[in-house]
C-alpha cells in the first residue's frame, strides 16, 4: 500500500538534483495519513481523486509518475485521466516498479484472503505479514549479508502491522485495476522495473504489460529485471534503480 517510506532513497537522490521536485505522499490509510474506520474513505474513487487532486496541485513543466505494485494501476488511471480532458496537464512519463498489471489473474489468492471476516484477520495477522515478507524480499535481502539490508529488515520488522486490518480490507475490497485500455490511454513513455525474485507481482506480469503498451509502435516502452531482488526491489538495490530511472529520463523526447 501508498506509504513514501518505501522510496526514501529514490526521494532523497532526486530532491538533490538540480532542476528536479520531487512530491510524495502517504496514501489514505497509510503511513502518516490518517485511518478512519469508514470502508469508503478507502474506495477506489476515493484513492484516484485523491491522486489527481495531488496531481493538479503540484504538476509542473515536466512530470513524471513513480509508482509501485497497485500504486503502478494508480498511475496508468491517472495517465488515463489526464490524457481524455482537454487542456489538462499531461502525465509526461511513467515509471512503473513491480506493476500490479494482470487483468487475467485477478483477483489473486493473496487478495482474496481479505474477504474473511475482520476478527480472523486481525487474528491471523503474523501469518499475513510472513507470507507476504517471504514474497516480497528475495532470500539474499532476508540473510541480511549487507548493512542495507539489515536496516531494510530491521524496519520491515519495526512496521510489521503498521496498516491496520481493517484498512487493509477496505483497500483490498475496493481497489481496481487498470485494463488493457487504461494502459494504452496515454501517450507517455513508460520504463516497466521488476526484480527477478517477485512472488507478489511476477515478472510475467510486467511482461504483459509491456506487450500491451507496445500495441501503440510509436510510444516509448523499456522493461529492467533488477538480479537479486523481489517486489521491494527499490529498497533492496536501491542504488541500481536510480541508474535505471536516471537513465530512462535522460532519453526520454525533450518537451515540447
Amino acid at each position: 500500500m501508498g506509504n513514501m517510506q518505501q522510496f526514501e532513497h529514490q526521494i532523497t537522490h532526486f530532491s538533490s538534483k538540480d532542476g528536479y521536485r520531487v512530491v510524495a505522499f502517504d496514501a489514505y490509510g497509510c503511513g502518516g495519513s490518517p485511518k478512519p474506520k469508514r470502508r469508503d474513505a478507502y474506495s477506489h474513487s476515493e484513492y484516484l481523486a485523491d491522486l489527481i487532486e495531488v496531481f493538479r496541485r503540484y504538476s509542473g513543466h515536466r512530470n513524471v509518475l513513480v509508482a509501485h505494485s497497485y500504486g503502478t494501476s494508480m498511475a496508468m488511471q491517472l495517465a488515463a485521466h489526464q490524457a481524455s480532458c482537454a487542456g489538462a496537464v499531461p502525465v509526461d512519463a511513467m515509471v512503473l516498479i513491480g506493476p500490479g498489471y494482470a487483468p487475467r489473474h485477478y483477483p489473486i489468492k493473496s487478495i482474496k484472503v481479505f474477504d474473511h471476516p475482520l476478527w480472523l484477520l486481525e487474528v491471523i495477522v503474523p501469518l499475513l505479514r510472513m507470507n507476504f515478507n517471504s514474497r516480497a524480499l528475495h532470500p539474499h535481502t532476508v540473510e541480511e549479508t549487507t548493512d542495507l539490508h539489515r536496516r531494510l529488515m530491521a524496519r520491515v520488522r519495526a512496521a510489521a502491522g503498521a496498516n491496520p486490518m481493517h484498512v487493509c480490507k477496505a483497500f483490498y475490497n475496493q481497489c481496481v485495476w487498470a485494463d488493457g485500455e487504461v494502459a494504452r490511454a496515454s501517450r507517455a513513455p513508460v520504463l516497466v522495473l521488476c526484480g527477478e525474485g517477485d512472488k507478489v507481482t511476477p515478472v510475467a506480469w510486467s511482461q504483459a504489460l509491456v506487450e500491451e503498451v507496445q500495441l501503440d509502435r510509436d510510444r516509448m516502452v523499456e522493461m529492467e529485471m533488477v538480479r537479486e531482488t523481489s517486489h521491494q526491489l527499490m529498497q533492496e538495490q536501491p542504488d541500481r534503480v536510480i541508474e535505471l530511472i536516471n537513465s530512462f529520463l535522460a532519453r526520454l523526447p525533450a518537451p515540447s
